[in-house]
């Protein structure tokens, strides 16, 4: 029997599902369709948030009176109400940071958008009529005396000040500096975590004098005869994902039940607990229960989101199930945002064309709500600098609070802001200073790997790339290129028609996972011989479910359903792994986790489950003794080959399990920091060597499974550097880089990109068509994030806000890019190198996105003509009108 932990798995393949009317998204689904297996009544109630539109007056009360008599809700909830049944209103807020989900009465509202209050309606007839005249006036909100607040100071003011490392104490800052040289040798790997104290740079509160004098060096730095200064702008903008966010959730028999789509369901479970005291101080919910459904869409727009929590607020206090269902004016008032950005930068390079010194200060855009903001910072810290090698680097980011809607993790997670800077600055220095081929200069200069930690180079933070990383082969590749080859006779072909055309080329490398990646995947042999997958992982748009049943009906030779988002069976296997003294969180799914991560567990689980339990059933079937090795050779699509009798199917292998008691079902626990962790299982007399650390068996799902003890303790790389003693931020590169040519037209005063190609050090496809998918979805956001999205400055009060104003790329704007892909292979170590497991796919989801808007704006550069800095765009989006034309097309 399989286990209800996620009703609504189907097969790997959604599409079909989807276009003939089945439920996939959140947004699907009734109360109607999950009533019958929850013990729910047919009808729901609806929830429609009133949001605050002024952050310089007290909230004072509603007058839910105001509506018509027809549209009134029967319940409405307030911060108030919450106290009165003591639910917890800083749930799913950033730990000391004094926000809440709901503004109280006679206070002023913490952000644009916060909500105010809850309402609840009987029907949804009655909560269309009440959305609709809300919508067309907020008159039931009062509020108190405005107050005069200070002029918010712009991005740039911002960082003009942060480049003298003036920012207020509350605002979370990163500091990386490292040098190479041998008199001065400066990283966070060796020395550990570099802060500010009283304007002087620290290590474990030690005052660190190399430090300091690296840093008043680089202030030195002017831009010259090899140097070039680039400041830059990027706007903030909306995921833009297809379903806007949407939830079903209830109470029955002590349980609170909630069907949504998140990207991080394990913390919103703890999230969800908190806010309704599960199983503490609230006796009717005792038990909280997310079924996790598709998203259509996350991009990091779905993480943190604090509409989970708030869903789970109206459900605790209403008398039937809920429904909260955000309209796409709602989720760009309350959706969460990506980062704008200020970065200003100075690079210099030696007369050979080596890098020699960086120095780095920006600052993003937050909210006053923290959501993910300190770890988005840090990793565009991380990133500051691209794939290149310098001698001395400071790289110093900061980001500010500041009461609009909340901004999280989306698209990127920092790095695309930061790489915008650096890779046309890149191309400045190259083609103004040292008057050299771009993509040379960057070849030259670009970050190698190797296993052997003395002589790999190093990240900025001081890592030892001992991973593979592409850097050198995506520079290749690109140089190679005829688009590259032939640039400046596509500039010469432009200028005869009138139009500036021209070719530019970004790079970078990216991180992928967190360098603390826990993962646990499960697989089940059904009694029919097909196979069931569960997974942490959920699919917003990457392909995950796909893949992981690729994956597993390989390996099996047989069809796999999947099921994703799972808090069971994942939960009960760390309670048992806890009670033995070992921890370990549950995370966010990304699109850059798949294949690396969750597809590596799952492999481990599936060989488990086959070399310990499939294949000792066969030879006891058969009564045939024979290797691994020669069962696997011997494993047709209809089954066993072995002996002189019919092949032998996992069907008739399951029914044998079955019927003997043995187990069915597998689990594991793999974690990757600095490396995949290690452990040699012993079931039995068999012992089983693998890139996991913990492993269980169960006769099926629905029971618990038993740990598989180890011969010895597993093996954990470190994953805190040897003299430093701090952890390694990332480990785990992805290179990639894209060439793309630009046409501007002086006489329509257009912009628009005609061909493109994508450079990506992926790994092997585990479908091609996924990842083609995700390189075309990620040049398109790309695209959009360099010439269309801007989000309107009212987004978080103006209850109009829609696609009519916040512009992306339509498929007219789309269809004639000619768009190419170039895959990168990767050598027979692997993803990693020859010491560890030999994974044959990286995460590249974001890093198909995040060198576009810097190669379009190096396009623009060469079409122009490179006559001086301003020839390069700094700011996004990227218009015609600010575009420096300065010359005649060609000159």
């Amino acid at each position: 029997m399989r286990p209800e932990v996620a009703p609504f798995a189907a097969e790997s393949d959604l599409r079909k599902a989807k276009i003939t009317g089945g439920k996939v998204f959140a947004s699907d689904f009734r109360v109607k369709d999950i009533a019958q297996q929850l013990g729910w009544p047919d009808e729901c109630a609806h929830a429609l948030i009133i949001r605050t539109a002024f952050i310089d007056r007290p909230f004072v009360r509603l007058n839910v009176e105001r509506l018509g008599p027809q549209n009134q809700p029967f319940r409405t909830i307030t911060a108030d109400t919450l106290a009165e049944h003591g639910l917890d209103n800083t749930a799913g807020t950033a730990t000391g940071a004094g926000m809440l989900q709901l503004c109280p009465p006679n206070r002023v509202p913490q952000y644009l958008s916060q909500p105010l209050a809850i309402l609840l309606f009987q029907d949804f007839l009655t909560f269309r009529r009440a959305a609709q005249e809300l919508r067309e006036d907020r008159g039931i909100v009062s509020y108190g005396t405005p107050t005069p607040i200070a002029d918010e100071r712009s991005t740039a003011e911002l960082l003009t000040d942060w480049r003298l490392l003036i920012a207020p104490a509350i605002l979370s800052t990163q500091h990386y500096l490292l040098s190479l040289s041998q008199h001065q040798l400066s990283s966070q790997f060796d020395h550990g975590h570099l802060r500010l104290e009283k304007d002087q740079f620290t290590r474990a509160d030690v005052h660190d004098p190399v430090a300091n004098a690296i840093y008043e060096e680089l202030l030195k730095m002017a831009p010259g005869e090899f140097c070039v200064e680039t400041t830059t702008f990027t706007q903030q903008v909306d995921p833009a994902f297809l379903e806007p966010e949407t939830g079903l959730a209830g109470v029955q028999n002590g349980t609170l039940t909630m069907l949504v789509g998140t990207q991080a369901p394990y913390a919103d479970l703890k999230d969800i607990r908190k806010a309704v005291a599960a199983g503490l101080d609230n006796p009717a919910i005792r038990d909280v229960k997310i079924l996790s459904v598709d998203l259509g869409g996350g991009f990091g727009g779905r993480d943190k989101s604090p509409f989970v929590v708030q869903l789970a607020f109206a459900a605790a206090l209403s008398d039937r199930p809920v429904r909260l269902a955000y309209d796409r004016f709602e989720q760009f008032q309350a959706g969460l945002k990506r980062h704008g950005s200020g970065v200003h930068t100075l690079i210099s390079a030696k007369p050979d064309g080596s890098l020699d010194r960086a120095l780095v200060h920006f600052v993003f855009e937050g909210g006053a709500e923290l959501n993910l903001s300190t770890p988005v910072m840090q990793l565009g810290a991380l990133h500051a600098t691209g794939f290149y090698r310098f001698n001395k680097v400071s790289a110093n980011g900061v980001v500010t609070r500041r009461p609009v809607p909340i901004v999280g993790s989306m698209r990127g997670f920092g790095i695309p802001q930061v790489v915008f800077n650096i890779e046309t600055a890149i191309d400045k220095l190259a083609t103004l200073k040292l008057n050299r081929d771009p993509i040379g200069v960057r070849r030259q200069n670009v970050l190698q790997y190797d296993s052997d930690p003395q002589k790999a180079d190093r990240d900025i933070a001081g890592t030892p790339l001992c991973f593979h990383v592409a850097n050198a082969e995506v520079c290749d590749r690109a140089a190679e290129h005829h688009l590259w080859k032939n640039r400046d006779e596509i500039r010469r072909e432009g200028a005869a028609r009138g139009l500036y055309c021209g070719v530019g080329f970004a790079g970078c490398m990216e991180a992928y996972g967190t360098s603390g990646d826990s993962q646990y995947a499960a697989v089940q042999l059904e009694l029919d011989g097909q196979i069931t997958v569960w997974s942490q992982s959920v699919d917003l748009g990457q392909g995950a479910r796909r893949s992981l049943g690729k994956v597993a009906a390989d390996t099996f030779r047989a069809p796999a359903d999947v099921s994703l988002g799972n808090a069971e069976p994942f939960v009960s296997f760390a309670e048992q792994l806890i009670a033995k003294g070992t921890t370990y969180g549950h995370q966010a799914t990304a699109a850059s986790k798949t294949a690396f991560f969750h597809v590596h567990v799952l492999r481990q689980a599936c060989d488990a489950l086959i070399r310990l339990k499939i294949f000792p059933g066969i030879r006891e079937l058969v009564n045939f003794d024979t290797s691994d090795e020669d069962l696997f050779d011997a494993w047709r699509s209809d089954g066993f080959h072995v002996g002189e009798g019919k092949p032998v199917s996992l069907s008739t292998i399951a029914a044998h399990l079955d019927r003997t008691s043995a187990p069915r079902f597998a689990i594991a626990h793999g974690y990757f920091s600095n490396g995949w962790s290690r452990a040699t299982f012993m079931d039995g007399e068999r012992s089983f060597t693998s890139f996991i650390d913990a492993l269980g068996f169960a006769k099926e799902a629905t029971c618990q499974a038993t740990l598989v003890p180890t011969q010895g303790d597993p093996i954990f790389p470190p994953a805190h550097s040897a003299v430093g003693k701090t952890r390694v931020p990332r480990s785990a590169y992805a290179a990639g880089g894209h060439l793309v040519v630009v046409q501007i037209d002086p006489k329509s005063e257009s912009l628009r990109v005609t061909a493109a190609v994508s450079f990506l050090d992926a790994g092997d496809a585990i479908t091609a068509t996924i990842l083609h998918g995700q390189v075309e979805g990620g040049f398109q956001m790309g695209l959009a994030h360099a010439l269309f999205e801007q989000l309107p400055p009212a987004s978080g009060q103006d209850r109009f806000v829609n696609f009519d104003r916040y512009m992306v790329p339509r498929a007219s704007d789309v269809i004639a890019i000619d768009l190419e892909t170039v895959l990168l292979p990767l050598p027979e170590g692997g993803a990693l190198n020859e010491l560890q497991a030999n994974i044959r796919h990286k995460g590249a989801g974001e890093i198909t996105m995040t060198t576009v808007a810097p190669a379009i704006a190096n396009a623009i550069g060469h079409a122009l003509g490179h006559h001086d800095e301003d020839a390069w765009p700094s700011a996004l989006p990227i218009r015609y009108k600010d575009l420096k034309i300065r010359s005649r097309p060609g000159a």
